[in-house]
């Protein structure tokens, strides 16, 4: 922090100010309470809240309970700015249970000189970056013993210096290649001037901390050899650079030059990976885009964006885009090297680079306003529970002037609007989150959790289903919107549209039958509004395809594809060979896209359109026993009215070892009120698999799943990484339903006895307890109006379906009918004319008539047991319609 900041934080934030202002529609409320020094605050993927005091303390907090999970005040050196500061979960955190910690050392700990040492010894210790792993079994409360492990600092000489009380950064974040960024600021005085010599640093070298050479104030920015002002870039499982970094030494993997990913910086106190950038393979050098916070001198406050390796961003000759004069040498001079910031500003103004161009915020070009002395990088609201204008925004604040505020990016990772969000907070803002479960924004002040939440009604969501989609017409489908749900708990309401011109209908599970009077292709979308019980409403829908089937993938050039080389580019071609019943293969559409998969996500590695394309795998690498990586293919074939066929295929590298399998049994569909459960995969190297939940309302801790309360598919993979001996495994996939508890209604549906061809109208019966049942015709010779059949004058067997379509609260049921539609067949019988396409008797038969001729496109079957008689009017003639054909056959009735 800057010596502005530090001295708000000494006061411990208990200055009245104004009444704090937030945005239209939301409030505030207290968390958590009574810490003392809260330095940040995290969540784990199940909801989980882990916090850390400065003076060495971690704390959970699940379900309103707040358990210490970890407490090292010993070690800590609790003075000014320094302490306990940083705070990440491993990527993987619930599977594994590993978190790590950055924290200033307390020299008595360090040096071992005992209770003797006087605290106001001005500084001389280092930074260390310890790991511990949680124990999944008590909820992640506990510390499994011994698993303590030192990355940086393991001794006095292998730290990040820290010669004073300020600027030693702290934030940790993953990056989407699962290395570990980790800030450290400068580590010189607050004093605007620091050029090294200062008593702080000469009492840090003379500890064996840190070198002479290093003693240079705040020049170590850019000083290669030298932790302090860079942004690091390390193993998260040893501590050691990575391979790709700009200065890596293959010789010395723990020095700082093997370490520093980016430098030139102050007091980085906060850093975030921006989504949706990077590679997944650490050994590519590009593990995403990294937003900076750096908290200025007296110029400016930055966000910075380091987009590759080795980038410089000017500190201590720049602030902003302004040279000082404080730090005048050329040797640290980075000169044109200097990489701009995307946005600073200062007490009075903010500036924004765009396009090469600098705007002051609140122009047209970039609107808005911002101003302060301590920037604070939040996060991204990724979540769908707010309006739009609050959607994938990055949230950050400002420690001095007690603000939060939305920070919008074009397409080009530009800042293009700062739009406040939260203003004189009544305390000072020193952590910022969000949570995967719960709605807002929360924050920490010193001693205090928060959250800023939605008050105004928020919108339901929509989710159709149908039990088909496509098939021969007349086809009947069964739609649900049993899915959506309401993020408030109110009930629902269904409003359905079919997008065939029919009316209207409601309910949570109707029933509808889709006819043409073409044979050809027909498409029709299909829509549910749903609205919550304040009246906000959302829609979703389908499309449903009549007289058409899916393209056919016979087909691929991946079909027995084997494993590919590690550690270098690998040539594919992709092409297929598919098929349709109703169109020409040749217009049909075909849409690769690969993915590299790891774990439990996957990054979109390219996309192509066509048959017969040559490309490329890029490099993979092995990780046995701690990752299992692949590429997944999806193969998407669509006809021209968009019915889609997909194929996927797992492509996976040569890693080596002993070939293993994995067994993972199916798992029944759940309510959203189920307790946790346990899965059971085995494998056939008996080696123990790794889940994870790869979508929906669940989540998993080691092999215990956990429903979110919400309804929805769920997507479980089990994965075996492998070890010395083993390759690792193909992953498995099982998925389930989890569904709302309905209450059930009580329904009837009345048999229906067979039918003469010639008989009357006649009405349906049936009941249900909370709905008035509803008929259609699901094939057969009939229609059906309301409660009323009518025969449509041909043999055959009809199907009847009575439904009711349900509440919110009641689920739909439905039943179905058959019964069969005959010609009559008396001893005798004699027609006058020709109305049906069947006559028969038991004996004698005859027709009669001034006109009788046969339908077009018909047959006409006169069949009895002794004679057939054809009888013209006198004048007139018997003939056949177009197309027709006539049968007469001496037969008994069938």
């Amino acid at each position: 922090m800057k010596k502005g900041c530090l001295l708000l934080y000494l006061a411990l934030l208990f200055v009245k100010g104004q009444s704090q202002t937030l945005q239209s529609g939301f409030a505030q409320q207290v968390y958590a309470s009574d810490f003392n020094s809260l330095m940040g605050i995290t969540f784990d993927n199940s909801g989980r809240l882990f916090c850390w005091e400065k003076e060495g303390k971690v704390y959970v907090i699940n379900n309103g309970v707040q358990t210490t999970l970890l407490d090292i005040n010993q070690e800590v050196y609790n003075v000014t700015d320094l302490g306990l500061i940083g705070l990440v979960l491993d990527p993987n955190f619930l599977s594994n249970g590993l978190f790590y910690i950055y924290y200033i050392v307390d020299p008595k700990h360090l040096l071992n000189i005992g209770s003797q040492y006087d605290d106001a010894g001005n500084g001389g210790t280092m930074a260390r970056v310890t790991r511990y792993q949680a124990d999944a079994a008590t909820g992640f409360t506990t510390i499994v013993a011994n698993t303590r492990t030192i990355l940086i600092g393991e001794t006095a000489s292998t730290g990040i210096p820290c010669t004073s009380f300020f600027h030693m950064g702290g934030s940790m974040k993953f990056a989407k290649d699962g290395t570990l960024f980790i800030s450290v600021g400068d580590a010189a005085t607050a004093a605007n001037n620091d050029i090294g010599g200062f008593d702080y640093g000469s009492r840090t070298v003379a500890r064996g901390i840190m070198t002479s050479a290093e003693n240079i104030g705040s020049y170590r920015s850019q000083n290669l050899d030298s932790h302090c002002g860079k942004i690091l870039r390390i193993n998260a499982t040893n501590g050691n650079g990575i391979s790709s970094n700009p200065y890596y030494s293959e010789d010395y993997p723990r020095s700082p030059r093997s370490r520093i990913w980016a430098r030139g910086l102050r007091n980085p106190y906060g850093i975030l990976p921006l989504p949706e950038t990077g590679s997944h393979n650490p050994e590519v050098g590009n593990p995403g885009n990294l937003l900076i916070g750096d908290v200025g001198s007296i110029l400016f406050e930055e966000v910075n964006l380091a987009t590759g390796p080795g980038q410089n961003f000017g500190w201590p000759r720049y602030e902003g885009e302004n040279a000082r004069a404080e730090h005048p040498s050329a040797t640290w001079d980075p000169g044109s090297n200097k990489k701009k910031p995307q946005l600073y500003y200062n007490s009075t103004t903010g500036y924004s680079i765009v396009g090469g161009n600098t705007y002051t915020v609140g122009g047209i070009q970039v609107p808005g306003e911002i101003n302060g002395h301590c920037i604070l990088i939040g996060d991204f609201y990724k979540r769908t529970d707010l309006s739009s204008q609050y959607l994938n925004k990055l949230y950050i604040a400002d420690y001095s002037q007690k603000w939060i505020k939305m920070v919008t990016f074009d397409t080009t990772n530009q800042i293009i609007a700062v739009e406040n969000f939260a203003s004189n907070l009544s305390n000072n803002v020193i952590s910022l989150s969000v949570s995967p479960t719960t709605s807002g924004i929360f924050y920490c002040t010193a001693n205090q959790i928060l959250r800023i939440f939605p008050t105004t009604n928020s919108a339901p969501i929509a989710k159709i289903e149908a039990d088909k989609t496509y098939g021969a017409g007349p086809l009947v489908v069964r739609f649900s919107a049993a899915k959506s749900y309401d993020p408030d708990s109110t009930s629902l309401t269904y409003l359905w549209q079919f997008g065939d011109g029919s009316s209207t209908e409601s309910g949570l599970k109707p029933h509808h039958r889709f006819a043409s009077n073409s044979s050809a292709p027909q498409k029709y979308t299909v829509t549910v509004t749903v609205t919550d019980a304040n009246g906000a409403s959302t829609s979703d829908s389908l499309y449903i395809y009549l007289n058409n089937t899916p393209p056919v993938i016979a087909s691929t050039s991946l079909d027995n594809f084997t494993p590919f080389p590690v550690n270098q580019n690998h040539p594919i071609t992709l092409d297929a060979t598919v098929q349709d019943n109703e169109q020409n293969p040749a217009s049909l559409s075909l849409s690769w896209k690969i993915y590299l998969a790891h774990n439990d996500h996957q990054h979109l590695s390219s996309s192509h359109s066509g048959n017969n394309i040559n490309t490329t795998l890029a490099p993979l690498d092995c990780e046995l026993g701690a990752a299992s990586y692949w590429y997944r293919v999806y193969l998407t074939v669509s006809d021209s009215l968009g019915l889609t066929t997909t194929l996927i295929k797992d492509l996976f590298p040569q890693c080596g070892g002993i070939a293993q399998t994995i067994t993972f049994p199916t798992i029944n569909d759940k309510q959203t009120t189920n307790t946790p459960f346990v899965l059971g995969a085995t494998t056939s190297s008996g080696l123990s698999p790794s889940y994870y939940s790869i979508s929906g309302p669940a989540y998993v801790i080691g092999n215990q799943v956990t429903l979110s309360g919400m309804p929805g598919t769920v997507v479980l993979r089990a994965a075996q990484h492998g070890n010395g001996a083993y390759n690792q495994a193909a992953p498995v996939e099982r998925s389930f339903q989890v569904n709302r508890p309905l209450d059930s209604q009580s329904f009837a549906f009345s048999p229906i006895s067979n039918k003469n061809v010639s008989d009357a109208p006649f009405p349906l019966t049936a009941s249900a307890s909370t709905n008035t049942p509803k008929f259609l015709v699901v094939s057969g010779p009939a229609t059906v109006t309301g409660n009323t059949v009518t025969l449509t004058g041909t043999a055959g067997q009809v199907t009847i379906r009575a439904y009711a379509s349900g509440t919110y609260a009641t689920d739909g049921v439905y039943s179905d009918r058959s019964f069969q539609v005959v010609y009559p067949c008396p001893s005798t019988q004699t027609v006058n004319n020709l109305a049906y396409t069947v006559y028969q008797a038991q004996t004698a038969l005859t027709v009669t008539g001034a006109t009788l001729v046969t339908p077009s496109n018909q047959s006409l079957l006169l069949q009895a047991g002794g004679s057939i008689t054809i009888q013209p009017t006198v004048g007139t003639s018997f003939s056949t319609g177009t197309n027709s054909t006539f049968k007469m056959e001496i037969a008994g009735c069938p």
